[in-house]
């Protein structure tokens, strides 16, 4: 008994060791596979916790302290990897409710720009309670918007009349105004001039937070166009952005968005009241100090004007030009654009031209509230902030959204937005955007809850050229799809930054996602990058450091809630063509819960029977003292990967993590760790090894089955460099930090 009880043990020793599945055993639905995936490791869950290494064990990380403009919410889930999973889910039920088609009341934009933006900003203690309300400005009935804009002189300084020797001149700019005001109906006038009231406390707001910049400061930050790509390996040094960073008072600046968030809705869903009123009037335009005032009825309009503050149209396909609901100057640092039904299109081909939804150093909102919309611009658009809020709201239609960088839910230092509520949404993008949090802590969010939605960011580097070395060149990074990257300053000037938070959050609907490289949750030196899809049938389809990916000390999530979804690491293009530079050979890979250098990159399906497909290096693969870690709860999957590359649950192990040399790039075996944590919690799954030399030599695998584990690296070398690897696929069980924190929420 006891020989034959020595053999067994052997045997499942040897089989470990070399890789080769064994049988998961007996498991109840309460087993708690997370815990069995340790016991059959022979490790402490401990070594899920990633923490930052001392200051007298790093040899190349740089220390928090040492980083600037940190995400205050970084260290923790750094340090706890699987706690970003209850933090997106908190910001996924966000989304749900508040960006919800029937959510109808003022308070739902303010409320989606506080929790995703101003409070992961930690922008002072504002919490949320300014939804209760705005205090009502005191205006006459007969005369409202005459009053709005009297006050828009006297809280300036201004004046509106001139004399001479205490006769008024021929020069009378409120009389001009008061017969364009007087072509309004009251119904209009009212709503109109409550938000211009508001839009001035704000603008106050917002001159007290800069109160400490020289205008020399706000004209060289305002112009800069190329954050995005100067930014990730420090090619450029903007010292005049720390400047602005460490004199702007960002509590008071993001006051000012949150007023202008709930006041250009409050007056949105009173002007919507009356689409069908059929008011008729030539177009209103008054000059004030803030900038142009524009209001136009229901017909077919173009509007293409310089230095607007405040444009509402009642309806009609209208078409926009130039500037639009984007702050043209830092000395305009507000400008609003409502337009209540239409199939409108929005313009731009000026690449130096920020608009449609863009703060800069100010507050931009861009409100459409129906019809099927096109929006096309080159740069800085659609949802970008930097020092400031810029957002892209549109409650309805089949909508088009065209861009080349930076925009699409975007923020460099500042807070970007992209908002659709409803519709089957088209959205095209060179690079970064789409949920893109860039330098100095910035937040990018796309939000769309209803629609078939395709998000497309452009692979080739032949049509945009943004290439990757990492793919021979021929595929571009794009950062994008919830990507969260800073300034990686080590391999330059010194200078580094952390990136922020970029958030991409699809509620409802079968959508497709097309990128080439860094994108669909992947985080890049101090970044957290999320793309969190709640349900349908969807598709992922892109190259490299993706799905759920990181590197340089970041953070990577791609969670899919339900629905039977397809992902796909793969470019044919990398063996058509021959690319070019170090990694010209490199296929598809780095994805699908991998880490590299120090961050953790992870993926969480829910349900459904999904379908994987790698080249190299992914599922759960930690390298280079980073985690990996992919989580599939149930249904029935198909797994193929690339033959004998690691992956699966595997963690690599250097000659460094146990040997110190003055080169020592790596933290020592004492001091942090490595984790490769696969693990497929429920129904009859394939995996299948796949020849990357010859892409349709597809085999079952002998390494990875159905109802089974396996180790790797082996427990003895594991333990000694501190490098772990486990896969689990078992035939029931649970995970049990998931269902804690989906039935505490709701």
């Amino acid at each position: 008994m006891k020989k034959t009880f020595l053999m067994i043990f052997l045997l499942i020793v040897c089989v470990i060791a070399f890789g080769v599945p064994a049988s998961i055993g007996n498991v109840s639905s309460e087993t708690d596979l997370l815990k069995l995936a340790f016991e059959k490791l022979g490790a402490s869950e401990s070594i899920l916790q990633n923490p930052f290494p001392k200051a007298y064990a790093a040899t190349r990380f740089p220390l928090p302290e040492d980083v600037p403009y940190l995400p205050y919410f970084f260290k923790d889930l750094y340090e706890e990897p699987l706690m970003i999973y209850p933090f997106a889910r908190l910001l996924q039920k966000v989304a749900a409710d508040f960006a919800s088609p029937s959510y109808i009341k003022n308070d739902g934009l303010y409320q989606l720009l506080w929790y995703f933006g101003v409070d992961k900003l930690r922008a002072g203690v504002h919490r949320a309670y300014l939804h209760y309300g705005l205090e009502p400005p005191q205006l006459s009935e007969e005369n409202p918007l005459l009053d709005a804009y009297d006050m828009l002189f006297t809280k300036t300084n201004n004046k509106n009349r001139y004399w001479v020797v205490g006769e008024y001149s021929y020069v009378n700019p409120r009389e001009e105004a008061r017969e364009q005001i007087e072509k309004l109906p009251l119904e209009i006038q009212m709503p109109v001039a409550k938000l211009i009231v508001h839009l001035l406390d704000a603008y106050q707001w917002h001159m007290k937070a800069i109160r400490n910049l020289s205008a020399e400061m706000l004209s060289e930050a305002f112009i800069i166009r190329d954050l995005g790509i100067s930014q990730g390996d420090g090619q450029k040094l903007y010292t005049v952005l720390k400047d602005i960073k460490d004199n702007i008072d960002e509590t008071l600046l993001y006051y000012a968005s949150q007023i202008t968030a709930l006041s250009v809705m409050e007056a949105a869903n009173s002007l919507k009241e009356l689409a069908n009123s059929n008011f008729s009037f030539d177009t209103v335009v008054i000059p004030t100090p803030l900038g142009k005032i524009v209001i136009s009825d229901g017909r077919d309009n173009t509007h293409d004007y310089s230095n607007l503050f405040l444009l509402v149209d009642l309806g009609g396909n209208d078409t926009y030009k130039g500037t639009v609901a984007a702050n043209s100057s830092p000395f305009l640092p507000i400008s609003v654009v409502i337009d209540v039904s239409g199939d409108d299109e929005y313009i731009n081909k000026d690449d130096l031209v920020a608009t449609q939804g863009s703060g800069i150093l100010g507050h931009g909102f861009l409100v459409d509230l129906s019809g099927n919309d096109k929006y096309a611009s080159v740069r800085y658009s659609q949802g970008i902030g930097v020092f400031g809020t810029g957002i892209l709201f549109d409650a309805s239609g089949d909508d088009t959204y065209e861009l080349q960088f930076s925009g699409q839910g975007c923020g460099y230092f500042g807070i970007g937005m992209n908002i659709d509520k409803d519709g089957d949404d088209k959205y095209y993008i060179g690079g970064f955007g789409q949920g893109y949090g860039g330098p100095g802590g910035g937040i990018g969010v796309l939000i769309n809850h209803s629609g078939r939605d395709n998000y497309i960011a452009e692979r080739y580097s032949d049509v945009i050229q943004i290439a990757d070395y990492h793919s021979g060149n021929l595929i571009n990074g794009n950062m994008v799809q919830g990507a969260g990257g800073g300034r990686r300053g080590d391999i330059s000037d010194g200078d580094a930054w952390a990136g922020g938070l970029g958030i991409l959050m699809d509620v409802l609907g079968d959508d497709y996602y097309y990128s080439g490289n860094w994108s669909l949750g992947i985080g890049y030196w101090f970044g957290i990058g999320i793309c969190y899809d709640t349900s349908g049938n969807d598709r992922y389809d892109s190259v490299y450091f993706t799905q759920g990916s990181e590197a340089h000390w970041a953070m990577g999530a791609l969670i899919d809630e339900e629905g039977d979804d397809v992902h796909n690491l793969f470019d044919e293009k990398l063996y058509s063509e021959k690319g070019t530079g170090s990694m010209a050979n490199v296929r598809g890979g780095a994805g699908l819960g991998f880490g590299w250098d120090g961050g953790t990159g992870i993926i969480i399906d829910r349900s459904g029977n999904d379908f994987y497909k790698s080249q190299i290096i992914s599922f759960a693969l930690g390298e280079v003292r980073s985690h990996g870690i992919f989580i599939d709860e149930s249904g029935d999957d198909t797994y193929v990967y690339g033959a004998n590359q690691l992956g699966m649950g595997t963690s690599d192990v250097r000659n460094e993590y146990t040997n110190f040399t003055t080169r020592n790039f790596y933290s020592l075996a004492d001091f942090s760790n490595n984790l490769g944590l696969f693990i497929d919690a429920s129904g009859n799954d394939k995996y299948y090894d796949w020849d990357i030399k010859n892409i349709d030599a597809v085999q079952l695998s002998q390494r990875f089955a159905n109802n089974s584990f396996w180790v790797s690296p082996e427990q003895e070398k594991a333990s000694v460099a501190n490098a772990w690897g486990i896969g689990i696929d078992a035939p029931t069980g649970v995970i049990g930090f998931l269902d804690y924190w989906f039935s505490k929420i709701k």
